[in-house]
């Protein structure tokens, strides 16, 4: 019989199935006319009965390659009766497939006929039939799609019906029809990602199953899933939350990304990023790129997937390990080593090497008699003084989160509740960068003020206070909490929301809502009698946590010094005519507002072409990913009835929602509200102590909103797209545990 091993003389679909049948999968039994056969050979006639039926497939060399797939280009065809006649018609016809102008459209060029062999296959009665990918063909990530349809599978492959589809995603299904054979589905997603395996590759397959048996008929590389790009919300959405300004973004992506890429750098060598190629605005918002990314976790060993957990998509219980492979691994040793020892004592410099920088802030500060060029050169230096505090706004939290898992596993080993345990419990400074906890002294304050003084806090009104007679105390608690928090807003990366200095009310309001008691303890009130190792892991995530925040609150002062030195920039602007509005400003990119303060000038339109590109924006759903670099905006849909998001705090809440998308407003939260939320940050956290649960539509499970629904022991959902969209006085429940919000009327 034909040599059925050979791709060049039987066709690469030929020699895939071959493949398989070495590999003990079951394959209806086959036999190959070679590409340039005059007759059909006699091994073929031999082959077939009278009392079969068979397919009779294209298998050409050019057919099933990596970079070219040739899928229906040629003939196939199905339900042959057994009879030399009707397989050799069959047969002429697949052959003769390699000839017309259908395979040169394809092919881009008229080289002549492409050599074809042909299969012929005895064909299986298929009760369900279909095909599967061993990842998704359209983006590329790590689970197995499977389409299936009763019966034959020409009708599916032709894309003549509507089939039933399975998405299993890591052991579980995270997509599936509302009727069909589930136990059939994994079946072949199982099978299919073994055979993957054993390719060596990405594949996708054609099965059928005649009722007993699961028949393996075709097996291919997946072709195009080089040069996807994938762009993700997730992270995104918590550091650059909404529709971002034009400034914002010139200023945020370099100083932050470029911090990013230092950092990447010195763990894995030169990686060649740029800090424009790591995020993307599409809709108005921030999107990482994903796949530039996962390309740097497979330079330090780790495996690609892995990253997808930080998309948030839905995994399973066989989700892959974040850690190296133990082969790439130990090629990144060495250097990751001489890292690790390097971040790992870099937490005894970093407050140094921050009060350095503010040092340095100190001397650029806002000086209406600075030139132009003088004044470009401070924002400038700034810039680069807020890449350096973003570096270890970037180190710290990675090392406070390493610190923060090691602790919550050695007390889930001793069978203690991690969310019950405050780690900070004991340490110094615990409460000092905590802007809920450091309310308390303007709190109290207030609970001693006169009763119009504290009328004076609810309304926001700070100016009356500070002329009022009896406002010393809390004019003076005021003041020493803006010295530390100031730099704060409702947005802190954001430099055109206002910070907590510029609208001190805001604060006053802040601290007029009653604090609410957290539900974590220290360790020792939890489980007096834990043994030394836990004890030492709870302390060392406590201190991290500390520093953590302190580091955080010194970034965003050092950040926050850029905005009145770009604020002073668009005044003198609009004072020559360039802008119309000193806060038109904000429309414009900082390169532009460099230029512009060097003589030259704006161009004509750019600020009132932006500001409606913003305004159209706000209207927009937008989904958590975008494959690829086009995006096609989509108006708010309507009559929204389920949520989905991550459930990143237990419990189940019924109650009324309110959208609050500014912290101020906490004292007009009803206490128990399904308090909903566009983010959240730490400016947000004395808002959430008045909720029965919280909804984001940003953040996982270590945003500030998941950080603070555990400790108060209410339920929470993040990553809720569109969570925004309901109407206030909305009866929803939230279920923290399926990550679901439910409207119920």
């Amino acid at each position: 019989m034909t040599d059925v091993r050979d791709p060049f003389v039987i066709g690469r679909k030929a020699a895939l199935l071959q493949w398989l049948v070495d590999r003990d999968r079951p394959v209806p039994p086959f036999v190959v006319v070679p590409v340039g056969a005059e007759t059909v050979p006699e091994d073929v006639l031999g082959f077939v009965r009278p009392d079969r039926r068979y397919a009779v497939r294209s298998s050409s060399p050019l057919e099933d390659a990596a970079d070219r797939s040739f899928a229906g280009q040629f003939a196939t065809v199905l339900d042959v009766p057994g009879e030399a006649g009707s397989i050799a018609e069959a047969v002429a016809h697949v052959a003769a497939s390699g000839r017309s102008d259908r395979i040169d459209a394809y092919r881009g060029d008229r080289d002549g006929e492409v050599p074809v062999a042909a299969i012929v296959q005895e064909l299986v009665p298929a009760v369900v039939s279909g095909v599967a990918f061993s990842r998704n063909p359209t983006t590329g990530l790590d689970e197995v799609v499977v389409e299936a349809v009763a019966g034959l599978g020409d009708a599916l492959v032709e894309g003549r019906v509507v089939p039933d589809r399975w998405v299993f995603r890591w052991g579980a299904f995270t997509e599936r029809p509302s009727a069909g054979d589930d136990d059939l589905a994994e079946r072949v997603a199982r099978t299919t990602v073994a055979i993957a395996d054993d390719y060596g590759g990405p594949i996708d397959v054609e099965w059928a199953w005649d009722g007993e048996e699961l028949w393996w008929l075709q097996v291919r590389p997946i072709t195009g899933l080089d040069g996807i790009t994938v762009y993700s919300r997730r992270i995104a959405k918590e550091v650059l939350p909404g529709v971002i300004h034009p400034l914002t973004w010139s200023v945020n992506v370099p100083v932050v990304n470029r911090a990013w890429i230092a950092l990447l750098d010195r763990a894995v060598g030169p990686t060649d990023l740029d800090a424009h190629q790591l995020a993307r605005r599409f809709g108005g918002r921030a999107y990482f790129n994903m796949t530039a990314l996962g390309a740097v976790f497979e330079a330090v060993g780790m495996p690609h997937d892995s990253l997808e957990q930080l998309l948030g998509l839905e995994d399973g219980p066989e989700k892959p390990p974040m850690r190296p492979g133990i082969g790439a691994g130990l090629r990144s040793v060495p250097r990751l080593a001489a890292v690790a020892i390097s971040l790992l004592r870099y937490p005894r410099r970093v407050l140094d090497d921050l009060a350095a920088v503010a040092d340095e802030a100190a001397a650029d500060t806002v000086d209406a008699e600075r030139s132009d060029a003088e004044l470009a050169d401070a924002i400038a230096r700034a810039m680069e003084r807020a890449e350096r505090a973003a570096f270890a706004n970037i180190v710290i939290p990675l090392l406070a989160s390493l610190a923060s898992n090691r602790a919550r596993t050695a007390l889930v080993a001793a069978g203690i509740d991690p969310d019950a345990v405050d780690p900070t419990a004991g340490v110094a400074e615990a409460g000092v960068h905590d802007p809920d906890r450091a309310l308390d002294e303007l709190r109290r304050a207030l609970e001693t003020a006169s009763d119009d003084v504290r009328s004076l806090a609810a309304a926001g009104d700070a100016d009356s206070i500070d002329a009022h007679p009896a406002g010393g105390s809390v004019r003076e608690a005021l003041v020493r909490y803006l010295d530390r928090f100031g730099a704060l807003s409702d947005r802190t990366t954001d430099l055109t929301a206002t910070p907590w200095r510029e609208s001190p009310g805001r604060v006053l309001r802040l601290a007029a809502t009653p604090s609410v008691e957290r539900r974590a303890r220290p360790l020792a009130d939890v489980a007096p009698d834990v043994g030394r190792r836990v004890r030492s892991r709870v302390r060392r995530a406590g201190r991290m946590q500390v520093l953590r925040e302190d580091v955080s609150q010194r970034y965003t002062t050092i950040y926050m010094d850029l905005r009145p030195l770009l604020l002073e920039a668009g005044r003198r602007l609009a004072a020559r005519g360039a802008l119309a509005d000193p806060d038109d400003v904000r429309f414009l990119e900082v390169d532009e507002v460099l230029a512009a303060l060097g003589g030259a000038e704006v161009p004509a339109g750019v600020v009132e072409a932006r500001a409606a590109e913003m305004a159209a924006a706000e209207g927009f759903r937008v989904p958590e990913l975008i494959v690829g670099d086009e995006f096609i905006p989509i108006p708010v849909a309507e009559g929204l009835t389920e949520l989905r998001g991550v459930g990143s705090s237990r419990g189940r809440r019924r109650g009324a929602v309110r959208v609050v998308r500014d912290p101020a407003d906490a004292p007009e939260v009803p206490d128990g509200a399904v308090v909903v939320v566009p983010h959240s940050d730490v400016s947000w956290t004395p808002l959430f102590a008045r909720a029965g649960a919280i909804v984001a539509e940003a953040g996982g499970m270590l945003s500030h909103s998941s950080i603070v629904a555990r400790e108060f022991g209410i339920p929470c959902v993040v990553s809720a797209e569109g969570a925004c969209d309901l109407a206030d006085g909305t009866e929803v429940v939230v279920d923290g545990y399926e990550g679901t919000v439910t409207v119920v009327a």
